[in-house]
């Protein structure tokens, strides 16, 4: 398993958290990158969602974006990830 927390800020911070207490790794993404600079070298950070899921072999996404911004992100890349297999 591999997950993605998408959105640093308020909850995203909390997804981050956890993670680090289980010891289970994630790439980190937001459009803000001073928001991903605190965060340990140990995650891998993008700003551009399309890129990491290109670049990482991400398997669960955590959308952490405000509530407003949560149907994009979703919905276009589970259309461009079904795209793939047919």
């Amino acid at each position: 398993m591999k997950a993605a927390i998408v959105g640093t800020g308020n909850m995203g911070s909390k997804y981050v958290k956890k993670f680090e207490v289980l010891g289970l790794d994630a790439v980190l993404i937001d459009l803000d990158a001073s928001k991903l600079s605190p965060y340990p070298e140990k995650f891998k950070k993008y700003t551009d969602i399309d890129e990491a899921l290109e670049k990482e072999e991400i398997t669960h996404l955590f959308i952490a974006t405000d509530p407003q911004s949560h149907y994009s992100p979703c919905t276009e890349r589970i259309r461009k990830r079904f795209k793939r297999y047919g």
